[in-house]
């Protein structure tokens, strides 16, 4: 599921930032603030929303289901208002928003429990956003049909994009024939499907399709 959100998140041109939710996320990672680095000494970090808010990238969060009741309220602000707001400088600053927010969960709203904190933020969120249940990318056609978009522009891309998805299906069958016995064995792995693809985007432009394939493969498989 995860890699079906996260496929779906990349379903753009603009800049996309992950973070993994969990109980001890910190506010100043995602909203900014005084954050102590290495020496002891404090400095003023700007955080992931104002990056994407910067960049109008999509702000992708895994298992929002964990995040903290604080951090829930405050995204629940920015879904109600429309606004980014921050203190800088003993001064309030409010933008409107201009990023996309992902909030990829495990649980259903019932699953979570009416008392939880992320049910009542859920909820009050659901009144903002759009709710997508995604399911998981599995049949041949939609991997291909997922990774020629993300290969758009390449020169030979689509071809690319059916040899990524049958290599990346047969791999099981491909390292045992290879008699690769001192590798892990390698499962078929959206995720690793679509990191390899990414990669090959990014460099198809400046070097020829062949090399960059060749090297994506090698990397991630």
């Amino acid at each position: 599921a995860d890699a079906a959100v996260k496929s779906r998140c990349r379903l753009t041109t603009s800049p996309l930032v992950e973070v993994e939710g969990n109980e001890e996320l910190n506010e100043a990672a995602l909203f900014g603030g005084l954050v102590q680095n290495d020496d002891g000494k404090f400095e003023q970090y700007e955080g992931l929303v104002r990056r994407t808010q910067r960049d109008g990238g999509t702000l992708y969060i895994r298992n929002a289901d964990r995040l903290p009741k604080q951090i829930l309220s405050r995204l629940e602000e920015i879904a109600a208002t429309g606004e980014v707001q921050r203190v800088h400088g003993g001064r309030l600053e409010v933008q409107p928003k201009n990023f996309r927010l992902v909030l990829q969960t495990t649980v259903n709203h019932g699953e979570a429990g009416s008392g939880s904190g992320f049910h009542r933020s859920a909820s009050n969120i659901d009144a903002e956003c759009t709710r997508v249940r995604c399911e998981p990318l599995e049949s041949r056609d939609d991997l291909v049909r997922m990774v020629r978009h993300m290969l758009l522009g390449v020169p030979g891309g689509k071809e690319a994009a059916e040899i990524l998805v049958d290599f990346g299906m047969k791999v099981d069958d491909l390292t045992e024939t290879l008699a690769m016995s001192d590798r892990p064995k390698i499962s078929f792995d959206t995720s690793r499907l679509l990191r390899t693809a990414t990669q090959i985007a990014e460099r198809a432009q400046g070097e020829s399709l062949e090399t960059v394939l060749a090297d994506a493969i090698s990397t991630w498989y």
